[in-house]
């Protein structure tokens, strides 16, 4: 049990006195007047000593209750901001979820129809993995990236290409945002969410955004190569944006 020592002088202190005036007036013998005025002027003397350290005292318990009502204080603000950042992770956690699940049906729908029966109608990573094919076959000839941004934009007609990138841009802002250092995050909050994103990233869709960044100029695009949150996180993946 932890010993209140302020109370425990206070209490010895008032039994003290009491202790000697029983002894020196009511106990022992007859007191004179002349008793009762050197015992008054000892009464001054003490009173005149002890106030000004029984006032030094009470400043020190008054700082020492200002210092525990500041700390008091500071944990309140402290669980208040972490509250508010907890929710912010929240609020963000319902957003970010949805967002990965828009880029898998973006990935369901995703095809190509080739002209005049050349091939059948390539879904999904399927149609992802012809892409990379004919850009490597460009490369194989010594195509530059121009020819290869050419190939791609006559090959989207639809758009396609672009909805993946945006889609997977907008999750990345989404995080680079709200989860920035003005809203006391952290570059570590940033790095876990975009490592999720990543890997919850069908990695043939994660391949197609990734050449979209290499190859096409569009804000998207340049936002992502950018971005150093997620340029760091992709050097953490042993990934990159020129891969083709």
């Amino acid at each position: 049990m932890k010993v209140n020592w302020y109370r425990f002088f206070a209490i010895t202190a008032m039994v003290l006195v009491g202790l000697t005036y029983i002894v020196k007036f009511c106990g022992f013998g007859a007191s004179t007047a002349e008793d009762f005025a050197v015992w008054g002027q000892f009464g001054d003397y003490m009173g005149g000593s002890l106030n000004p350290i029984l006032s030094f005292i009470s400043i020190m318990l008054l700082i020492k209750s200002l210092n525990l009502q500041n700390e008091t204080n500071l944990d309140l603000r402290n669980e208040l901001r972490e509250n508010k950042r907890n929710e912010k992770l929240r609020s963000l956690g319902l957003l970010f979820f949805n967002m990965i699940n828009s880029q898998k049906l973006l990935l369901d729908n995703f095809s190509f129809d080739f002209p005049n029966g050349m091939m059948p109608e390539k879904r999904g990573a399927a149609a992802i993995m012809h892409i990379e094919d004919g850009v490597h076959l460009l490369r194989q000839i010594g195509a530059k990236d121009t020819a290869i941004t050419n190939f791609l934009a006559a090959l989207d007609s639809t758009d396609q290409i672009y909805g993946i990138l945006r889609a997977f841009y907008i999750t990345v802002k989404m995080v680079t945002e709200k989860l920035s250092d003005e809203n006391d995050f952290t570059a570590n909050d940033r790095r876990e969410h975009l490592l999720t994103l990543i890997n919850f990233t069908d990695y043939a869709q994660f391949r197609l955004v990734l050449m979209a960044v290499q190859f096409l100029d569009v804000h998207g695009a340049r936002y992502l190569k950018e971005n150093k949150d997620f340029m760091a996180t992709l050097k953490e993946v042993k990934s990159g944006i020129n891969l083709y």
